[in-house]
């Protein structure tokens, strides 16, 4: 499976592969299992944080490339702001 981790301060919201141990033995309304994630441990994810394994090739991050482009005279403001940075860290 996939299991799904939320944005923190430091990395955006990523799947990454896991195994399932078990259901979790918990009294909970909603279903749980326990993962391995590697890297990660053992790690009790409810069933909305999991999914079947993507079958899309993974991205080559070397594929990519930059391009600089000209901003338009509307936006240029904008980019002096702190808004701007947090906005443009996020896509980068």
């Amino acid at each position: 499976v996939e299991a799904r981790f939320p944005a923190t301060a430091e990395n955006p919201a990523f799947w990454c592969s896991a195994f399932v141990v078990q259901e979790a033995k918990e009294e909970s309304a909603t279903a749980s299992y326990v993962c391995y994630v590697s890297g990660k441990g053992e790690l009790t994810l409810p069933l909305e944080a999991l999914r079947a394994p993507s079958e899309e090739p993974s991205l080559n991050p070397l594929a990519f490339t930059r391009v600089a482009m000209e901003v338009e005279p509307s936006l240029r403001s904008w980019l002096s702001l702190g808004d701007c940075r947090g906005c443009l860290e996020q896509i980068r």
